[in-house]
């Protein structure tokens, strides 16, 4: 973390991006909780030097493996004049968060963002997502980035482009709530009723001919460009 700090320093970034995990550290011993202990003492024991550094901390909701509140607390132990959020509105559909709930919560601790649209909807153990290129899912585009560019301004706006992979939340099922065993009932309820708004759509296969690899890279770099277009035409003008 001592080098990323100092890459930080050289390279003139105000941001250093640290997480967790992913969704399968929930599910380990003792549940996210002891992973979410050990981030914060080492950030505490690093937080003078990235200070002095002019450095934030940017902690990230990565692949599943932290909520919005979970962020928050993180932010607060750490203290935000050293930690804030790298914000991922894809990853907090997997943990069963409204991204628009998301950004409610963690949009004045915003230092840096990986922004794609989502798809969600219900399935028979739950419900199943995709990210999308932005302006093809449930995202309402210009309300975000308006919110985004009102509660965290400066901060720009990255576009991450994962898409055509599509990935189950089966919260109907037992073994799944042994990784949010603290997570009462009306924490999903936006959640549940952005399944309700989404509808299923279908993964694209590479053309006869056309191996997989070389499909994924033209299909992720077209998803690229209809993002940073859709963008362009909607809004995102106060956002670099």
């Amino acid at each position: 973390m001592q080098k990323a700090i100092d890459a930080a320093k050289i390279l003139g970034s105000p941001v250093v991006t640290v997480r967790i995990g992913s969704l399968k550290d929930r599910f380990l011993e003792g549940g996210i909780r002891p992973r979410i202990d050990a981030s914060v003492k080492v950030l505490k024991l690093l937080r003078n030097r990235a200070v002095d550094a002019g450095i934030k901390f940017g902690f990230e909701n990565h692949g599943g493996d932290l909520r919005s509140e979970e962020v928050l607390d993180i932010i607060n132990e750490v203290g935000a004049d050293a930690c804030g959020s790298m914000l991922d509105p894809g990853n907090s559909v997997w943990v069963m968060e409204d991204p628009m709930q998301q950004l409610q919560l963690l949009g004045k601790h915003v230092v840096c963002t990986s922004i794609r649209d989502y798809m969600v909807w219900e399935s028979e153990e739950g419900a199943t997502f995709q990210w999308t290129a932005v302006g093809e899912g449930l995202m309402d585009v210009p309300t975000y980035v308006q919110q985004l560019a009102t509660m965290c301004p400066g901060v720009p706006l990255f576009v991450e482009t994962i898409s055509n992979s599509p990935r189950p939340i089966p919260f109907l099922t037992n073994p799944w709530w042994s990784g949010f065993d603290d997570l009462p009932a009306a924490g999903i309820a936006d959640f549940l009723a952005l399944c309700r708004r989404g509808q299923p759509i279908q993964v694209d296969e590479p053309p006869e001919g056309m191996n997989q690899k070389e499909f994924d890279q033209q299909h992720q770099r077209k998803e690229f460009l209809k993002s940073v277009e859709f963008l362009r035409r909607h809004g995102a003008g106060q956002i670099t």
